[in-house]
């Protein structure tokens, strides 16, 4: 029997946005459930997001107390920061992550809300977040990226420095919640 999936969706974003991946997890026997942070403006801090990540984990766990958690994006760090900062990895069995900015987004520049400064390269945040980045090695990290990526800019920011990281040629940042060989990788990592 499979943990629960905790789909975690990315900056103004919701549960709609992993509407191909949570049927196609189903379909292969998982039991998914598609979050929704808010306030979706991302006018808070990366930490109240997982903060609200750690109550719908304690609502979702179940008896074992674990989740498997998928976050796109924003979605990706704000999983990573509740991991490392806030209790997660007690009740994380495996973290999978695509097209997340572990190491910011140039494009983050451009935005002003607190959230996505926090996402700029070399933020204080990040910066935090990768003295202890070896705290990840507990739940079996896996960073699926795509070189083409125009929203996490490089590309290669979606790449953890620890557990698996790999490059998938999709064309574009949102076509990794559709791309048949991301659902795939996906449901294969479940599984392991």
């Amino acid at each position: 029997m499979h943990r629960p999936v905790l789909l975690v969706p990315g900056f103004l974003d919701g549960p709609a946005s992993f509407h191909r991946m949570a049927r196609h997890l189903r379909d292969a026997g998982f039991e998914t459930h598609s979050i929704r942070l808010t306030p979706r403006l991302a006018t808070c801090s990366l930490h109240d997001f997982a903060q609200h990540l750690a109550r719908e984990v304690d609502r979702h766990a179940g008896a074992s107390g674990e989740v498997d958690l998928v976050g796109f994006s924003m979605g990706g760090l704000v999983s990573r920061l509740y991991v490392q900062r806030h209790g997660g990895a007690d009740h994380v069995r495996r973290l999978i992550t695509l097209a997340s900015p572990h190491a910011g987004s140039h494009l983050a520049r451009m935005m002003p809300q607190e959230a996505t400064r926090q996402m700029r390269p070399g933020s204080e945040l990040l910066t935090d977040l990768e003295e202890d980045v070896e705290v990840l090695e507990h739940v079996d990290p896996v960073s699926l990226w795509t070189p083409f990526d125009l929203t996490v800019v490089p590309g290669a920011s979606g790449a953890l420095p620890v557990g698996t990281s790999e490059s998938i040629p999709v064309k574009a940042h949102r076509l990794m919640l559709y791309d048949q060989r991301v659902l795939d990788r996906v449901t294969e990592l479940l599984r392991e």
